[in-house]
Protein backbone atom coordinates (compact mmCIF):
# COMPACT_ATOMS: atom_id res chain seq x y z
CA UNK A 1 0.00 0.00 0.00
CA UNK A 2 2.78 2.42 0.87
CA UNK A 3 4.48 2.23 -2.54
CA UNK A 4 1.43 2.85 -4.70
CA UNK A 5 0.37 5.85 -2.64
CA UNK A 6 3.60 7.63 -3.52
CA UNK A 7 3.63 6.51 -7.13
CA UNK A 8 0.16 7.88 -7.82
CA UNK A 9 1.34 11.31 -6.73
CA UNK A 10 4.15 11.30 -9.29
CA UNK A 11 2.03 11.16 -12.41
CA UNK A 12 -1.29 12.40 -13.68
CA UNK A 13 -2.43 9.97 -16.35
CA UNK A 14 -5.52 7.77 -16.23
CA UNK A 15 -4.56 5.52 -19.14
CA UNK A 16 -1.89 3.78 -17.04
CA UNK A 17 -4.41 2.88 -14.31
CA UNK A 18 -2.17 4.29 -11.62
CA UNK A 19 -4.86 4.08 -8.95
CA UNK A 20 -4.04 0.41 -8.60
CA UNK A 21 -0.35 -0.02 -9.39
CA UNK A 22 0.61 -3.69 -9.26
CA UNK A 23 3.31 -4.99 -6.95
CA UNK A 24 6.79 -4.62 -8.49
CA UNK A 25 5.69 -2.00 -11.04
CA UNK A 26 8.66 -0.09 -12.41
CA UNK A 27 9.20 3.60 -13.01
CA UNK A 28 12.37 4.45 -14.91
CA UNK A 29 13.68 7.96 -15.45
CA UNK A 30 16.10 8.27 -18.36
CA UNK A 31 18.17 11.45 -18.47
CA UNK A 32 19.16 12.57 -21.95
CA UNK A 33 21.69 15.28 -22.77
CA UNK A 34 20.86 17.39 -25.81
CA UNK A 35 23.54 20.00 -26.32
CA UNK A 36 23.77 21.90 -23.03
CA UNK A 37 20.24 20.88 -21.96
CA UNK A 38 18.96 17.80 -20.19
CA UNK A 39 15.63 16.10 -20.77
CA UNK A 40 13.93 13.21 -19.00
CA UNK A 41 12.01 10.33 -20.53
CA UNK A 42 9.80 8.51 -18.04
CA UNK A 43 8.88 4.85 -18.48
CA UNK A 44 6.22 2.95 -16.56
CA UNK A 45 6.62 -0.83 -16.88
CA UNK A 46 8.64 -0.31 -20.05
CA UNK A 47 6.16 2.02 -21.78
CA UNK A 48 6.67 5.74 -22.29
CA UNK A 49 4.64 7.72 -19.77
CA UNK A 50 3.29 10.99 -21.15
CA UNK A 51 2.06 13.45 -18.55
CA UNK A 52 0.09 16.66 -18.65
CA UNK A 53 2.91 18.36 -16.72
CA UNK A 54 5.19 17.72 -19.72
CA UNK A 55 2.59 18.65 -22.34
CA UNK A 56 2.30 15.02 -23.51
CA UNK A 57 5.80 14.97 -25.02
CA UNK A 58 8.15 11.99 -24.68
CA UNK A 59 11.20 13.93 -23.49
CA UNK A 60 10.56 16.67 -20.98
CA UNK A 61 12.98 19.38 -19.79
CA UNK A 62 14.61 18.24 -16.56
CA UNK A 63 13.52 21.35 -14.65
CA UNK A 64 9.87 20.68 -15.52
CA UNK A 65 10.17 17.07 -14.29
CA UNK A 66 11.95 18.20 -11.12
CA UNK A 67 9.27 20.80 -10.33
CA UNK A 68 6.50 18.30 -11.06
CA UNK A 69 8.01 15.71 -8.72
CA UNK A 70 8.84 18.31 -6.05
CA UNK A 71 5.20 19.42 -5.98
CA UNK A 72 4.08 15.84 -5.30
CA UNK A 73 6.73 14.43 -2.96
CA UNK A 74 6.59 15.75 0.56
CA UNK A 75 9.69 15.87 2.71
CA UNK A 76 10.30 17.06 6.23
Amino acid sequence: KHKWQHATKLVDQDKFQLNNIPYAATFKFEIWKQGYNYTVRTLYNGKVLLTNACNQVEKCPIDVVYNHLASRIYTD
